[in-house]
């Protein structure tokens, strides 16, 4: 039997007890995006609002994608129409509006990610992601659009945001909705208010029967929101993955290198060449 297509399978995955887990790119790179989408993520997602990912870089990265692999998602900068749909027409499957605070907003995302009847999209797929299909009738079936909660504004209309026809998830994002209550955005993360309005919004997505999701800066932040009873949870970035990989070998090379006054010569005149000296399998010396 042949594997289901990405869109399938993120759909069951949300519905199920096992939620999706995704990835993020921030750095505009091609490789990064190649080497972030070649793991077992089920999502990734390209950052255009903060990251460095511009409209001309999308062929290019969302292109890097195995088949079938992860479902590829775009943050777009905000709920402009053509922004949306230039992102759909470079191929991803779906995308995240941010800052939507308002009922009229949600249904703006929802109709900017359609086709005519039921939207505003204007047609001219460049490379659409093959896995929503052809037809426009189609696309508008299987196309995905989350929303994103963020603010003290969103928060108070999260009812009306999450019953919005045509908005398959509310992606929470903790780090704004933090600032918008007055809280730090990275310190405060436990803070019983910003918890408690983080599962407020959980709460109405169940209601509406649409997908809870959200952004974790760590993944033990990410398995404890899907503890929680999110469905779809980012995990890291490639950005974030860089830096704490970077930090954490640096570190374990500085350890304790004052404990010793054996030079890398003299341990070569009196060992030979070791293990440190020979190749890696990956290539790097």
């Amino acid at each position: 039997m042949p594997a289901p297509d990405p869109i399938s399978r993120f759909r069951t995955l949300v519905g199920s007890g096992e939620g999706a887990i995704g990835g993020w790119l921030m750095l505009g790179s091609p490789f990064a995006a190649e080497v972030t989408a070649s793991q077992q993520f089920d999502y990734v997602v390209v950052d255009c609002q903060h990251g460095l990912n511009g409209q001309d870089r999308l062929i290019d990265i969302i292109g890097r994608w195995p088949e079938p692999g992860p479902l590829p998602l775009v943050r777009v900068p905000s709920v402009e129409a053509g922004w949306v749909g230039r992102a759909l027409d470079a191929g991803a499957a779906g995308v995240i509006v941010p800052m939507v605070n308002s009922r009229p907003e949600a249904e703006a995302a929802a109709a900017a990610s359609r086709f005519a009847p039921q939207g505003v999209r204007s047609y001219g797929p460049i490379r659409p992601y093959r896995h929503l299909g052809v037809k426009p009738s189609t696309v508008n079936d299987n196309v995905l659009c989350f929303v994103m909660i963020e603010t003290l504004a969103g928060l108070e209309c999260v009812d009306d945001i999450c019953a919005t026809p045509g908005i398959d998830g509310v992606y929470v994002g903790p780090a704004d909705l933090a600032l918008s209550l007055n809280l730090h955005p990275s310190k405060d993360t436990t803070h019983p208010v910003l918890v408690g309005a983080i599962r407020e919004i959980r709460d109405s997505c169940r209601r509406n029967n649409v997908v809870p999701a959200i952004h974790a800066m760590t993944g033990a932040m990410a398995r404890t929101f899907l503890a929680d009873g999110f469905r779809m949870v980012t995990a890291v970035s490639d950005l974030t993955a860089l830096r704490t990989g970077l930090a954490r070998e640096l570190s374990a090379a500085r350890a304790g290198h004052n404990a010793t006054t054996t030079s890398f010569a003299d341990e070569q005149q009196c060992t030979g060449p070791g293990p440190h000296m020979r190749r890696l399998e990956d290539g790097t010396p």
